[in-house]
């Protein structure tokens, strides 16, 4: 049984006088979460899991299970921005296991299927793709769902499942192995990472979905370069690569030449730098005002100010995240879910504020602030299944 626990401080109003505001929790039949172990109003909280919080406003929370879906031990599922559906992998036979390197090299995934579902019902899944699937991503209406097939002889294409009509493209765009496609908020080119034999010589690529065509991303730098992420329908965040480690840089098509954004810890390797966001839904705060990863080295999460280039760094042990709104970052180790401030720290250290939410396992993989909503995965009732629960959470801030 899954203890969870709500910071309750101070007294706080939520909604405006007179008004019944809206509470899509209700209509979910979701429950109210108990409340164990609420500090004294204005009082700091500790434990023996982290540094000291002061609150000063009001935080509630509610819960709603939603159907299992199947764990194929290689990504974490992929909630739609709406949160209507939900796309995952499944491995067609139970006693497979494939290592990690497989999603950079298309080994062993010859099992591996991609299905769609809608997130609230356990009805029959859509197949996707049977074999080969890796690198399930939405587009930012959730209407179009890029992922990656690879076949028997390691070759790959890239996929676009169109929700509405159920139509599935595919398009090999002239690259061998693509690998970590993102969809441009227009929707009208998807970058991906690609190389022909070699993965640390892995470069950008943009492909037009209505042609199928591709054309050089980012300038070739030392290394290869990976995890491509949109900052606006023309502009791009991406890690380099190099042998004294890794940086993020930003781009924008025409340009003769990227700008280097940060320096980050990482190896040089292809194979150990696909970590670093394993456990990020979106890297990117949603006013692009900072940039979250895993640092594997140190064992923890750390947030990057892109104004400032300042770096916050959570407790060790934080792996997972994924943001709600504009100064949150929802956070996971191995026993606890946070809400994690970007913007404040707690009272007598330099870590960001903290605010517990749920203890247990668990992954946050998809929130949405004005939706006040959470979804996170946990271990299921045997290995081969995620357990799944919608956690709508009502914050009153009073600084």
């Amino acid at each position: 049984m899954v203890r969870v626990y709500v910071l309750l401080l101070a007294v706080a109003v939520f909604g405006l006088a007179g008004c019944a505001p809206a509470k899509p929790w209700v209509d979910a039949g979701a429950r109210s979460i108990d409340v164990p172990d609420a500090p004294g109003s204005g009082k700091p909280n500790r434990d023996d899991k982290g540094p000291s919080r002061s609150w000063t406003g009001h935080v509630t929370a509610y819960a709603a299970s939603r159907p299992p879906i199947p764990n194929a031990r290689l990504q974490l599922p992929a909630v739609s921005p709406d949160a209507k559906w939900i796309a995952y992998l499944k491995q067609n036979d139970p006693e497979a296991r494939v290592s990690s390197d497989g999603l950079i090299t298309g080994g062993g995934l010859g099992g591996v299927s991609l299905w769609v579902r809608r997130l609230e019902e356990a009805q029959e899944p859509i197949s996707i793709a049977f074999s080969g699937a890796c690198w399930p991503s939405w587009s930012a209406d959730g209407r179009v769902l890029a992922f990656v097939t690879f076949d028997q002889e390691r070759r790959s294409s890239l996929g676009l499942y169109h929700v509405e009509t159920g139509l599935i493209q595919r398009s090999e765009a002239g690259l061998r192995c693509v690998l970590m496609p993102a969809i441009n908020p227009h929707g009208d080119r998807v970058a991906v990472a690609a190389y022909g034999e070699v993965p640390d010589q892995a470069l950008i690529f943009i492909i037009d979905p209505a042609t199928g065509q591709a054309t050089p991303g980012p300038p070739a730098g030392d290394g290869a370069q990976l995890m491509p992420r949109w900052v606006d329908s023309n502009t791009l965040l991406y890690i380099e690569l190099a042998e004294d480690g890794a940086y993020l840089k930003r781009w924008t098509l025409g340009e003769d030449s990227p700008a280097v954004v940060a320096e980050l810890p990482f190896s040089d390797s292809i194979f150990d730098a696909q970590h670093l966001l394993t456990g990020i839904d979106d890297p990117l705060r949603p006013d692009i005002g900072a940039y979250t990863y895993y640092n594997p080295i140190e064992d923890r999460i750390e947030i990057l100010n892109l104004i400032t280039l300042a770096t916050a760094v959570l407790p060790k042990g934080f792996r997972g995240g994924t943001w709600w709104g504009d100064d949150w970052l929802v956070a996971s180790s191995d026993d606890r879910v946070e809400l994690a401030s970007s913007r404040r720290t707690s009272v007598d250290t330099d870590l960001p504020r903290l605010i517990r939410l749920i203890t247990g396992r668990w992954l946050p993989i998809w929130a949405d602030h004005e939706q006040q909503s959470i979804i996170i995965v946990g271990e299921g009732e045997d290995p081969d299944t995620f357990s799944l629960m919608q956690l709508w959470i009502v914050v009153s801030d009073d600084d």
